[in-house]
């Protein structure tokens, strides 16, 4: 009855340490016993799970960082041209509105791409 009671005590913490981990604290591991039973090895699993999982995270947020600074630049570029375009005295009205649309086009794609660059952080 007691190795029951021990089991069932290491299962639940199991079970509510699995339950506090989360994509923000992806770092953090299943408490593992040296007690060589399925416990340990269902611990252990899941710990090896969690740590792939971290890796992948973190690349999938360095991919995120790197592609918005990679967009960035010609997004920026765009909207200078355009606005340079626009401004131009020998620009007709059909093209100044033209050039107007991919000011506003670009700074709009800028925005998204801050808003997603944030919320992916």
């Amino acid at each position: 009855m007691a190795g029951g009671y021990w089991i069932s005590r290491r299962a639940l913490s199991i079970t509510a340490a699995a339950r506090s981990i989360g994509i923000r604290n992806l770092s953090e591991r299943l408490p593992v016993t040296h007690s060589s039973d399925e416990l340990q090895r269902l611990a252990e699993t899941c710990n090896a799970m969690l740590q792939r999982l971290e890796i992948a995270v973190r690349k999938l947020k360095q991919f995120t960082a790197d592609a918005s600074h990679e967009l960035r630049g010609p997004l920026s570029l765009t909207r200078t041209i355009a606005e340079v375009a626009e401004r131009q005295p020998n620009t007709n009205a059909q093209s100044r509105a033209s050039f107007q649309e991919i000011a506003i086009a670009s700074a709009n794609a800028a925005k998204l791409l801050e808003e997603m660059f944030e919320h992916h952080h």
